[in-house]
């Protein structure tokens, strides 16, 4: 992946919030959310592969706070 990118981020959030998101978002029960989080890759790996994190346990105002941040710090423009 490294290579076929500028720069990998990855957004990630504590485990016990991404079930209680899959289970609001989607209705899903703890099993399929277990079978579903089985079939990928962890976050902690998604993490290793990454050269910036954004940590997403908040709401999406902070998320949207959080990405326009570091779109201006890295000075990101669209190609």
């Amino acid at each position: 992946m490294k290579g076929q990118f500028d720069e990998v981020v990855v957004v990630t959030c504590e485990a016990e919030i991404q079930r209680e998101r899959l289970k609001k978002r989607d209705g899903l029960s703890d099993r399929a959310i277990d079978l579903r989080l089985a079939s990928q890759m962890s976050l902690k790996e998604k993490e290793k592969l990454a050269d910036l994190i954004v940590i997403n346990n908040g709401s999406i105002e902070d998320l949207i706070r959080e990405v326009e941040a570091l779109i201006l710090e890295n000075n990101w423009k669209a190609k």
